[in-house]
């Protein structure tokens, strides 16, 4: 069935962001990103405020007498632009583009309109995915040193302490017969919950893939220590995220640790396959004590207004993790269809990461 090509055009643009948002459910693999709830903004900038607990007790007064006054100056706030993400296509150069705005355009057929639309669809997917594994490995920079390395070199360090962050010995590692892997699990959860004031007696173990080896082949960790739940029982968003491969369950002194990997990838700038998390690591985190935020930015658009003679166009902030936009490049001569986004991870609850190399030696990410 033949469209007018005004209508088309008008089909074309409402369809494809419409299907756009609904695809965009189906991200890449998040597992990292699950520890994380989604914060958005119309501000440029961002408030990063960085949190540090305490369990002091209350101290009675005498009554009728002057109260306790109490200070709250464990808090550092900073307000910075986040990194900003532009990842944009030329939608001449697709196949169909002529056919629906061409010269010779008239009244296309729905197979016309539809075929565009998949191709642009296809295009703007693989530019979200990009910036979906920058935040990936954003969240696990997060989790291995507190510090997220942005290309423009303003990198932003959370200044962990270095109590969470750990190197062993190597008469220390996992793969030597007398060292028991649970006796770093108890210091682990011991940190997140003293200093880090966790309220969980769970938390979650993201093991790199040497230090997964490592841990089921040492003789203190054998299969009747390792309990394989049903995910159903672990209610924790990670079950439904993509990525995380679940290991089992394992009581540590007092606590209860639930193992997970992630064997997933990015290429980093020099095209090399890179881990997200380094092979001889481990990561652990409060099961639902953890207070992480992906936090958005407001990003630039063009809003059109055909009704204002002066300013048929003007920029305007929008709140969203993504946007996407088109608009005619009269230099480039070229209908660019764009990706908008600034977000940035931010450990709220930094003291509620523990971090450790527990094997082998270990590799900086790029």
């Amino acid at each position: 069935m033949a469209i007018p090509i005004q209508d088309a055009r008008g089909i074309f643009t409402k369809t494809l962001v419409a299907r756009w948002n609904e695809l965009s459910e189906i991200e890449p693999k998040n597992f990292l990103r699950s520890f994380f709830t989604k914060k958005t903004t119309t501000s440029k900038e961002i408030s990063i405020e960085v949190m540090r607990g305490t369990e002091k007790i209350a101290v009675d007064v005498i009554r009728g007498g002057n109260g306790n006054r109490n200070t709250f100056s464990k808090h550092s706030e900073k307000i910075l632009g986040p990194p900003f993400f532009n990842e944009y296509f030329d939608a001449t150069e697709l196949d169909r583009y002529d056919l629906l705005f061409g010269q010779d355009a008239t009244n296309p057929t729905v197979g016309v309109i539809t075929g565009m639309i998949d191709q642009a669809l296809e295009k703007l997917n693989i530019l979200k995915y990009k910036i979906e594994r920058a935040y990936e490995l954003q969240c696990a920079q997060v989790f291995t040193s507190g510090i997220v390395q942005l290309t423009n070199g303003d990198n932003v360090d959370y200044k962990r302490k270095a109590a969470s962050m750990v190197v062993k010995d190597q008469a220390d590692y996992w793969s030597v017969d007398a060292v028991d892997p649970r006796s770093d699990f108890i210091t682990g959860a011991e940190f997140l919950r003293k200093t880090g004031k966790a309220t969980d007696g769970e938390y979650n173990i993201i093991l790199g893939s040497q230090a997964l080896i490592d841990l089921l082949a040492n003789p203190f960790i054998d299969n009747d220590k390792i309990k394989t739940l049903p995910l159903t029982e672990l209610q924790m968003p990670q079950t439904n995220s993509m990525g995380g491969v679940y290991h089992g369950t394992l009581s540590a002194g007092p606590y209860k640790v639930h193992l997970w990997s992630y064997p997933e990838y990015y290429d980093n700038a020099l095209g090399v396959s890179t881990a997200y998390v380094d092979s001889t690591y481990m990561f652990m985190l409060p099961k639902n004590s953890g207070k992480f935020v992906m936090s958005f930015a407001g990003v630039p658009a063009i809003i059109r207004d055909q009704r204002n003679a002066e300013f048929p166009e003007y920029i305007r902030q929008m709140e969203a993790d993504y946007f996407i936009n088109n608009y005619i490049d009269p230099f480039g001569k070229k209908h660019v269809f764009e990706i908008l986004s600034a977000g940035l991870a931010v450990p709220v609850s930094v003291d509620r990461i523990y971090s450790s190399q527990v094997t082998g030696t270990a590799i900086p990410q790029n």
